[in-house]
This record gives structure tokens, C-alpha cells and sequence, in this order.
């Protein structure tokens, strides 16, 4: 009986698994690599997105404390691409063990846009917290209790002076205005008011971001008591313009005036009849001018008079440059009531020991403590709305950027950021069959 050989199975059998370990292993190598060259690609991805980023406008940081990219979509992709394929380009001589390829770009601005309120308003909340810190916002949002602290919040950071002198503007440009991100307001037959409506929710935090754009328009914009001017600024009564919202530097002004003269007034006829003497005065001169039933209400004419002339002669100490408290005593008072029922004239007639010698002793040069002309700006900024005044603050970022540095300069081709989406092609493999894998990666970049 023939028996059949058995020589050579076992080689056969040990190279079957053999091959089959190879291909086990060739997959586990494969799919690490692939792991990899995802993570090595979005790595990629995020260091080439930040390169883009990298590029923001110098001047709008320097002169406002704004990140912006001005940079339009197709100029993006194409440099985020070049980027992106400068990274991941091999040495010549060296081995490719990942060979991924960037196949596409598509670059998303959407709702980045700096004309967008939300996106200006968390970028100037983010520069002034870093520019001034924490604990001079605290500082400020006390300022009734500590007057004087706006000083270092607001003070601007050095830009070049012109040798113009002062000079009130008229914005008539209607191609100009017609790109202000303030015109979807459309018109506001209230340019300063109090605030629509009124949310609770989250009040702490919208009352300290409140303060916070207040101090960045202090620090940022002019306003009227301001000497020189500033190089490529339009309008000189900044501050003014965000209070108001009118295309007038002598608008804006008038009304601001107007506003601190009523403001001045509830003010000064509260004192009035809160201080037991000037209540008394105000009842007795009533009843001289008008005995009988009509005493009443003369008395209050004439209180509200009285508070009238003191808060004219607060808002022209204001002009001055002086200083005046917010809530009056009677040491601070000015106004002698005989003088403005008598109807004297000339001169600071009127004040409270009668004429003085204004050159030689100032009328509040006692007076340190109180509130200046924009210490008033920063309180009469809380009765504009977050949308308006955020709003405004970009008209006059766009204008001062056209004005200094592009004439076609607009705020919503300026970004804060992107969505971008890239497609990586892996190549090759080391899989005995042909073998390629793609990847698609998102990420949003943001300063």
C-alpha cells in the first residue's frame, strides 16, 4: 500500500498565516494612518485658518481696539489653500506617509461680519475688559459715588493731531449714508430717550456691558470740550453723534444741550423742593406774585424758573470745563432767587453773593468734587439703546476708516471671523488593492 508525502505542508501552512497576518496588520496600519493624516489635517486646517486670521486690519485695531479682516471671500480660500498645501508639501527625498491632498476650500463669512451689533459689541466688550481691566469698570459703573474715575478709563491712546481748528460738519454725502449700518434704524423721531422696554433677565451683566461701551465711546470718539483735531476724524462732536444720531455737528450739539439742561433741571428743582428754605422761598414768592388761589401755582412757576437759571449756569460751568455735582447741597447752589425775580442784568448777575470777577476767581473754583461734561455724556449714553448706540459707534468707525485710510472701506466687508469646510484626499495605501479615503473637515475661526 502506497502512502501519500506530507513534505512541504507545513511552509504552505505558515506562509497562508502568514499572509493572512500581513493583511490583518497591513489593514490595523492603514487605518491608523488614516486616523492620523484626519487629525494631521485638521491641525493643518487650524494653523492655516489662524494664518488667515493673522492678516486682520492693522488700523482698525490700532485706532478703534477691533479685530476686522478686510479681506472678500475668494482672496480668502485662495490664501487659506496656499497655506494649507505650503504645510503639508513633503521635502524632496522624503517619504509621504500620509499622503493627504488638499482637494477643496469653501470659506463661510455669514454672520461674522463686524457690522453685525453682536459681533462689534463682543469684540469692544473683550478690548476694553484687556485694555482697562476689570476693576476700573467696577470703578467707573461707581462714578456718582467717586467722581473723577473716568479720567484713566478714558483716557485715548495717542493718534496723530491735525493743526485744523475746531470745525462743525454737515454729513451730506448721500452715497455715504446710504452705507452707514445705522440707516436699517430708518428714522428716529427720538434721537435720545430713555430705553424701549425693560428685560430683567441677565440685568447685572447688560448693566456692566452698558458701562463698558459708554467708557469705549469716552475713549475712542471726541466730543465737544476736546481741543485740536484729531487726523481723519469728520465729525468733532463724536460722542454727540452716538447720543443723537443726527448728520450735524451743530445738531448733535443742540441737542445735547438741550438734554443737559433738562437733565440739570429735574435735578436742581428736586434740590429745591427737598431743601426746606428754598421750599418756603418758592411758596412766599408765589403768594407775593399771585395772592389768593393762583399762589399754588405760581409757586411753581417760579420754582421751576429758579431751577431753570441753575441749570443754565450749570451747563455753561460745564462748557468751562468746571465741574458740578449731581445731587446738589446747599453749599452748592448758585442761584440767588431775589436776583431772578428782580430780572437783573449783566455780568454772572444772578449768582449767589451777586457779581463776581470771573478771570480773577473762577465761580466753582471751590467746587473739586463733581461731575465734568463727559462724566454727564456717560450717564446720558444709558438712554440710548444697546442696538442704536452700538450702531452708531460703526458709522463712525466706518467713516473715520474711509476719511484716514480706504474710501471704500465698509464695515460689512470687514469679519470677525469664519465657518470654513475643506476636503482632504488620502492617495495611497498600503493595501495590496487601490485604496482611497476622503475626508471632510469643518471648524469656525473666530478672534
Amino acid at each position: 500500500m502506497k502512502v501519500k508525502s506530507r513534505k512541504g505542508s507545513v511552509p504552505v501552512f505558515l506562509c497562508s498565516i502568514l499572509m493572512v497576518s500581513m493583511l490583518v496588520l497591513s489593514v490595523l496600519v492603514e487605518s491608523a494612518s488614516v486616523a492620523v493624516g484626519k487629525n494631521y489635517a485638521a491641525g493643518v486646517l487650524d494653523l492655516g485658518s489662524r494664518s488667515v486670521l493673522s492678516e486682520y486690519d492693522c488700523h482698525l485695531k490700532e485706532d478703534f481696539g477691533l479685530f476686522g479682516l478686510w479681506m472678500d471671500k475668494q482672496t480668502a480660500e485662495k490664501k487659506l489653500g496656499m497655506y494649507i498645501r505650503k504645510t503639508m508639501e513633503v521635502p524632496r527625498g522624503n517619504t509621504d506617509l500620509l499622503s493627504m491632498q488638499l482637494e477643496s476650500v469653501n470659506i463661510d463669512f455669514g454672520q461674522y461680519a463686524l457690522s453685525n451689533p453682536d459681533i462689534a459689541e463682543a469684540q469692544i466688550l473683550e478690548s476694553m475688559k484687556y485694555e482697562i481691566g476689570e476693576k476700573a469698570i467696577l470703578d467707573a459703573a461707581d462714578l456718582i459715588g467717586r467722581p473723577g474715575t473716568l479720567e484713566a478709563c478714558t483716557e485715548r491712546p495717542s493718534s496723530p493731531q491735525g493743526s485744523r481748528k475746531k470745525e462743525l460738519r454737515i454729513l451730506k454725502n448721500h452715497r455715504l449714508i446710504e452705507s452707514l449700518p445705522s440707516e436699517i434704524l430708518g428714522d428716529n423721531p427720538s434721537p435720545l430717550g430713555a430705553p424701549k422696554g425693560f428685560d430683567a433677565k441677565n440685568l447685572a451683566e447688560k448693566a456692566k456691558n452698558d458701562v463698558i461701551l459708554n467708557l469705549y465711546i469716552l475713549r475712542f470718539f471726541r466730543n465737544k470740550m476736546e481741543s485740536g483735531w484729531a487726523e481723519g476724524t469728520f465729525f468733532f462732536n463724536e460722542v454727540e453723534y452716538v447720543l443723537c444720531g443726527q448728520k450735524s455737528d451743530e445738531t448733535n450739539e443742540a441737542i445735547t444741550t438741550a438734554a443737559l439742561m433738562a437733565a440739570r433741571s429735574a435735578m436742581d428743582l428736586s434740590h429745591i423742593y427737598g431743601d426746606a428754605k428754598k421750599r418756603e422761598a418758592v411758596l412766599a414768592a408765589g403768594a407775593l406774585i399771585a395772592p389768593g388761589a393762583g399762589a399754588v401755582p405760581m409757586s411753581v412757576l417760579v420754582a421751576l424758573a429758579w431751577a431753570g437759571a441753575e441749570a443754565a449756569n450749570d451747563v455753561s460751568r460745564l462748557f468751562k470745563s468746571e465741574r458740578v455735582p449731581l445731587l446738589k447741597t446747599e453749599q452748592d447752589w448758585m442761584m440767588d432767587l431775589d436776583s431772578i425775580l428782580e430780572k437783573k442784568e449783566g455780568g454772572q448777575t444772578g449768582l449767589r453773593g451777586g457779581k463776581r470777577n470771573v478771570e480773577k476767581e473762577p465761580i466753582c473754583s471751590k467746587f473739586k468734587e463733581g461731575l465734568t461734561y463727559e462724566d454727564y455724556l456717560f450717564l446720558l449714553l444709558f438712554c440710548v439703546e444697546r442696538e442704536t448706540k452700538i450702531l452708531r459707534i460703526m458709522d463712525l468707525i466706518q467713516i473715520d476708516m474711509k476719511g484716514r485710510y480706504y474710501e471704500d472701506f465698509l464695515l460689512s466687508d470687514c469679519y470677525g471671523g469664519f465657518d470654513v469646510s475643506c476636503s482632504f484626499l488620502k492617495k495611497e495605501s498600503i493595501l495590496p488593492f487601490p485604496l482611497q479615503r476622503r475626508e471632510e473637515l469643518r471648524a469656525c475661526h473666530v478672534y
